[in-house]
Order: C-alpha cells, then structure tokens, then sequence
C-alpha cells in the first residue's frame, strides 16, 4: 500500500521477498551494526579501583593536578581584580575555585 501511494516511506521495515521484489521497494543498506557481541577475557582478573588512571602515565597526571590548581589560582586573581570575593572567607574563595577548577575538567 506505501509503496503504491507514496513516494517514500521512513519506518522500522524489515526486507521481506514481497517488499523486495513484488512491490518494487528499495532498501538502503544497513549503517549501523546493533548485534550483540559478548566479549569473554579468559581469565578473572582482579579489580583495582584505580584503572581509570591507566590511559595516562604519572606524569600526565601530576601535570594535570598541576593545571587544575594554577588555573583555580589565576581564577582568584581575577575575580580578585573586579572585586568579586563578596563576603567569602579567602578559604571558603579559594575552595570554590578550586571546585569549578576541577568541575570544568570532569
């Protein structure tokens, strides 16, 4: 019937002898592969809470604290030059910026 009375047709078809051959439909061919792949690794390997460190060597990683710091520490120049402390305590500023330091990196 869509293919009598319309010239395209957008829905979840699923390529059938009838729909392929005798109403003359073109399908597209598939982009996306959304089968199930299990994935099995042999042997258990223990958790450590800390893999998600792997990517990176150390140094990476303390030259990334180190930005995260700096950048919270020229933040509070900053603010400090237009005035922007309000009624903080200098620990409870310093503290908020180095949270939205580390906030903007996650």
């Amino acid at each position: 019937w869509t293919a009598e009375n319309f010239d395209l047709s957008v829905a979840n078809w699923m390529v059938t002898p009838d729909r392929a051959v005798e109403a003359r439909v073109l399908f597209l061919h598939a982009w996306f592969d959304g089968s199930i792949i299990l994935v099995d690794h042999g042997n258990e390997q223990p958790l450590h809470l800390l893999n998600w460190m792997k990517p990176f060597d150390d140094i990476v990683w303390l030259l990334i604290l180190t930005t995260l710091i700096f950048s919270a520490i020229v933040h509070q120049l900053i603010e400090g030059c237009y005035q922007e402390r309000g009624k903080r305590s200098i620990q409870a500023w310093f503290s908020e910026n180095i949270y939205l330091s580390f906030m903007s990196f996650c």
